[in-house]
């Protein structure tokens, strides 16, 4: 082995170790800390699962580490779309809180224009009051309830009130219906909202809007490809009928 394919072999190695070992794990950390834990505990079993017959000869942990970040993917954006979900993940860990009697005093509800990370979107900022210690207690819940939509929306302000007035009404309905729930922690007074408990609800989910994107942007392309195809194999042939 000479100079350079030793010095090449050295960068591989470091290169390797800052990916997988320091960097790639904090990635982790961070990703997992803001994730339904349920779907964490789902995916390390399911993972186990499907890798455990390969444990035989070697622990491959490359691949079961893409195993469970694809199927802890697949499973917090089924969580995102479902607020029934989240409330049952809530309550299977936070089986402490107790759910109270509280209020939706108003809502704020206001635009946010598209940005580098995020697409356009409904926002509504929630204040509820619940009794604690014989007190009432005003909490703000920001981004209570959203609606998001495609990165490439655009749409008029009038367009824009109307769906503001739109997330507004379903709120209204929500207070209507009492389908909302308030959770309290006994020991601190900590709590926590949800304002729908329906079963889908895929407007409220970033990830839905993200992956609609990227469909409606790939059959985008997928029609401008085939109308080049099909202009690169007509007109040819036209011409050459045309000249005969």
């Amino acid at each position: 082995m000479n100079s350079n394919e030793a010095y090449l072999k050295k960068g591989k190695g470091i290169t390797d170790f800052l990916t997988w070992k320091v960097l790639f794990p904090i990635i982790l950390i961070i990703y997992l800390i803001f994730s339904p834990i349920s779907a964490s505990i789902l995916s390390v079993i399911i993972s186990l699962l499907i890798c455990i017959p390969q444990f035989k000869t070697k622990i491959r942990w490359k691949r079961l580490l893409v195993i469970f970040l694809l199927l802890h993917f697949s499973l917090t954006s089924i969580y995102s779309i479902s607020p029934y979900l989240q409330l049952k993940d809530f309550k299977l860990f936070h089986w402490n809180w107790k759910e109270t009697n509280g209020t939706i005093e108003n809502q704020y509800v206001k635009w946010e224009e598209i940005t580098r990370r995020k697409g356009p979107k409904a926002i509504a900022n929630i204040q509820y009051s619940f009794l604690y210690n014989n007190q009432i207690k005003k909490v703000t819940k920001f981004e209570a309830i959203k609606i998001v939509y495609p990165w490439y929306f655009r749409k008029t302000e009038e367009k824009k009130e109307k769906l503001k007035n739109e997330l507004s009404q379903n709120i209204e309905n929500y207070k209507k219906n009492k389908a909302y729930k308030i959770f309290v922690n006994p020991k601190n007074g900590e709590s926590k909202l949800f304002i729908t408990t329906e079963k889908i609800l895929v407007s409220n989910s970033s990830s839905y809007s993200l992956l609609m994107s990227c469909v409606q942007v790939f059959v985008g392309i997928a029609l401008i490809l085939a109308v080049l195809w099909l202009g690169f194999n007509t007109i040819p042939k036209l011409f050459k009928k045309s000249h005969q």
